[in-house]
């Protein structure tokens, strides 16, 4: 994981000393991905790009995916054996969202940013947060032993990769991408516990280019 972020920070610094006009632009997005064992997402997107050379640039951003909810049962045994009934069903809804923090790369295989079509590829490393919230029905606590999950956030290390296209319309550009994100179970040599799974998705967009 370390190499790959000294990897990209050199090459990015290289390509910066052959920056004549500099741009920067804006990505507003929907996205749309599935996870393995959470299923199906919908969410926003928002990064920002810097473009080092004609079809060179680093970007940064985040996305923000739509919260989820399960509804499950937890049984529950009474302290004392003259309580009735001596067990209890409870409901609780387990919620969680995903939110994703992340730089990377974005270089043109065809066009440029400045041409009315481009097919890009795109690389980002970042971090997969996932806030995870239970809610149980009310029931007697004094009189009922009943688990309760722990509202927690999971995480974990991405490294993540994709192609897209864009075509100019208006002032800037539509664009589509579609990529694959995978967690890193490594860093620094030391093995993480893969805690956020895999994603597949599709990202649909407006970029707005801003001269500096």
């Amino acid at each position: 994981m370390r190499k790959l972020f000294i990897l990209l920070a050199v090459c990015l610094g290289t390509s910066t000393f052959n920056q004549t006009n500099a741009q920067i632009s804006i990505d507003g997005m929907v996205k749309f991905q599935g996870m393995a064992t959470v299923g199906a997402m919908s969410g926003i997107g928002l990064r920002g790009e810097y473009h080092l050379q004609d079809r060179l640039g680093i970007r940064a951003g985040f996305d923000y995916f739509f919260g989820k909810s399960t509804d499950y049962v937890a049984s529950g045994s009474a302290f004392s054996s003259v309580t009735s009934p001596s067990y209890i069903d409870v409901n609780y809804t387990e919620s969680y969202s995903i939110i994703n923090v992340a730089v990377g790369g974005k270089y043109y295989f065809v066009g440029d940013y400045e041409e009315d079509f481009g097919f890009y590829g795109l690389v980002d490393v970042g971090i997969l947060l996932a806030p995870v919230k239970y809610e149980y029905e009310a029931y007697n606590a004094s009189l009922y032993d009943v688990y309760e999950g722990e509202n927690t956030m999971l995480f974990n290390f991405s490294i993540g990769g994709g192609v897209g296209v864009e075509y100019k319309v208006g002032p800037g550009s539509v664009f589509g991408d579609v990529y694959l994100t995978v967690p890193a179970n490594q860093v620094d040599g030391l093995v993480v516990e893969v805690q956020v799974p895999p994603a597949a998705g599709l990202s649909l967009g407006y970029r707005l280019p801003i001269n500096l």
